[in-house]
């Protein structure tokens, strides 16, 4: 299969937008009832945890803090982000370590885990008497890549072309919002309009499916029609719309919203159980990000 991007350029380009409840791969409950801590801790990929609906009481005279460690040392967390809502989409703000003392009710929180040991066990101890409240054993493998979506009738291809030259290589899930669309190509400067279309069911029209983003190239207040021509040498990565994942999704076509035309697509079926992937991670950032109105001009 052709790539004129790695995988690595291509996971410099992951930010922006919100995500479904799919968080990666479930490594288990911290609970612990005499100081109220509840959450769930996941594998978003291979160096991020995310624990969700956390909470915890007010414990300040204690210092809890989230540690890795393994049978012979410890690693206190030393940055923990927080999910928050906004107009523009989820989005993680850095949050003060102490405030795991103020406590918590139902956040989700994101951390990153030390690269330099192989890890045994995630969990809140006591900074002040150095005694666990909570833990779960980091004893799985974080999810790769999908690769690939391939078409059915053309299995060397994931967009199969109907109409202006519209394909692609086999298709790559990054994580499960985003897909690589290798050696991209396409007639653009031809119809109306063309877009990164992805969709319910097998019924490919306007009203089955939403536009993904092109990263790179799209932002969501400028998000604009193909109108160039790809020759096949140049990758596309794309973003599904806010309320969609690969899980949601049964196809990505090369679509003309303009005449609801379907210039190439692959149908595909993955679930979170049998097809898991990592999990998106909103962008940091300090203040709420804006929904900005669309662009008229392109």
């Amino acid at each position: 299969m052709r790539r004129s991007s790695s995988l690595h350029s291509a996971f410099a380009l992951l930010n922006s937008v919100s995500a479904l409840d799919y968080y990666g791969i479930r490594l288990g409950q911290l609970k612990n009832s005499s100081i109220g801590i509840q959450g769930t801790v996941y594998l978003a990929n291979a160096t991020i945890l995310q624990i969700v609906d956390f909470s915890i009481d007010e414990t300040d005279d204690i210092s809890p803090r989230f540690f890795f460690s393994t049978d012979d040392a410890s690693n206190p967390v030393s940055t923990i982000y927080q999910v928050f809502p906004s107009p523009g989409g989820d989005y993680l703000r850095r949050i003060p370590l102490g405030s795991l003392s103020s406590g918590m009710e139902k956040v989700r929180l994101v951390v990153e885990i030390p690269s330099e040991v192989k890890w045994q066990f995630f969990g809140i101890a006591s900074q002040r008497y150095w005694n666990y409240f909570a833990a779960i054993k980091l004893n799985k493998t974080a999810a790769e890549p999908f690769c690939c979506l391939t078409n059915t009738d053309s299995p060397w291809r994931g967009i199969a072309p109907k109409h202006y030259e519209a394909a692609t290589d086999p298709l790559v899930v990054l994580d499960h919002k985003t897909v690589l669309l290798p050696a991209f190509n396409f007639k653009g400067t031809a119809p109306p309009d063309g877009w990164i279309y992805a969709g319910k069911g097998y019924q490919i029209n306007q009203h089955t499916g939403k536009k993904g983003l092109v990263l790179g190239r799209d932002r969501p207040e400028k998000h604009c029609a193909l109108h160039e021509d790809y020759d096949g040498t140049k990758d596309l990565i794309v973003r599904l719309a806010d309320d969609q994942t690969i899980y949601d999704v049964d196809y990505i076509a090369v679509f003309c919203y303009a005449y609801s035309v379907d210039f190439g697509h692959v149908f595909f079926k993955l679930d979170p159980e049998n097809n898991p992937v990592p999990a998106y991670i909103p962008p940091i950032s300090e203040t709420p990000l804006k929904r900005l109105p669309p662009s008229p001009h392109c």
